[in-house]
């Protein structure tokens, strides 16, 4: 029997994934809601780590602190409609929030979706869940009146997809997690940054570097950190714009120093290049070399023009100014403090034909 290479799998995951849309094509997926006479038993047979705990259970006092949060966050104009990308389009939420969290905890952006029920009473609140790419079982509708609240138990909001269905009367909502920390924190990022800059010996005042390693697993591995922590972290913060700075700055300052890592690990990049296109370096070593990084150039090229596109959108433009994406890391091509340029089309050529001219 053999192995199963991880990226055959992905494959594989994939193609089921684009083989259940297109058997949905434009049809409902099928749901249960009360007044379904199986409604109850679906909810006990396929969503038993579903709990549902009804305002009475609650302790009123909660109730009354809980309430008391967010109308103080609606006074002070803490709640926002996000911009987030669903189905490859950008689109504001259908609902004002705000993501709070223990600092040095950074979530990544997560798309929205809001269906739209028929056969639910419009005037009550749900929440819905299926079963994720099951297209056969049948999803619920799970009416939800003021002050109820539900649990996800054990691996649940892994295996399931969950949105809460606004009803026609306001009301505050709210999702709590217990976030899962070995990766999405500061701590987690900086170690990683820490990681990725071992590999420098020093650094000019000019910000030029020297490596110790031009191993191929070490040149990857920093180019991997690199889009990670540009990608994952600071564009991601800068895209929400400084909405967030009324209520909290906390996050300004391990923002700026990740941008001083990561403006250190464009220095690491250009080193890499300097070494490929240094004279007398052996052909099979800047081969390794161009094929250790090229893939991660070419991912931070296309990010980077799919990150600013989504900065300069048509619905990012109707955004009040404090509101607006910033396409943030950005620079000029002239701009002198900066080792290489923000678009990498050319670099990425330059590569791409030395491997080229190397198997010619």
């Amino acid at each position: 029997m053999f192995a199963q290479a991880p990226w055959l799998l992905i494959g594989l995951i994939m193609a089921e994934k684009l083989r259940l849309l297109e058997e949905l094509e434009d049809t409902w997926l099928p749901y249960l809601t009360p007044k379904d006479d199986e409604f109850y038993q679906q909810w006990q047979l396929k969503y038993p780590k579903l709990i549902l705990r009804e305002a009475g259970s609650v302790p009123e006092t909660l109730h009354q602190e809980v309430q008391a949060a967010f109308l103080s966050l609606h006074k002070h104009g803490c709640l926002f409609r996000d911009l987030v990308r669903v189905q490859g389009k950008d689109v504001l939420t259908p609902v004002s929030r705000i993501l709070i969290g223990n600092p040095a905890t950074g979530p990544e952006e997560e798309s929205e979706d809001d269906p739209q029920l028929e056969g639910r009473d419009p005037d009550i609140w749900h929440v819905g869940f299926k079963i994720s790419w099951d297209i056969e079982t049948p999803g619920l509708a799970i009416p939800l009146h003021q002050g109820d609240c539900y649990f996800m138990l054990d691996d649940l909001n892994a295996t399931h997809q969950h949105c809460v269905l606004a009803g026609l009367p306001p009301r505050f909502s709210s999702t709590h997690r217990v976030a899962e920390c070995s990766t999405g924190t500061l701590d987690y990022i900086l170690q990683r940054c820490q990681l990725a800059l071992q590999n420098v010996r020093d650094q000019a005042d000019n910000g030029d570097v020297s490596l110790k390693s031009l191993e191929p697993a070490v040149l990857k591995q920093g180019e991997e950190i690199h889009n990670e922590v540009e990608f994952e972290w600071l564009r991601q913060f800068w895209f929400q714009g400084n909405r967030y700075k009324k209520c909290t700055d906390w996050w300004h300052q391990p923002v700026a120093q990740l941008e001083e890592l990561w403006k250190k690990m464009e220095f690491v990049t250009n080193a890499v290049l300097h070494e490929v296109r240094r004279e007398g370096v052996p052909t099979e070593q800047r081969n390794e070399i161009v094929t250790a990084i090229l893939t991660s150039l070419t991912t931070r090229q296309n990010l980077r023009r799919e990150w600013r596109a989504r900065c300069q959108s048509r619905i990012a433009r109707t955004l009040p100014v404090d509101q607006k994406p910033e396409c943030r890391p950005h620079w000029e091509k002239e701009d002198a403090s900066m080792p290489l340029p923000f678009e990498l089309t050319d670099i990425v050529s330059e590569l791409r034909g030395l491997l080229a001219e190397a198997r010619a």
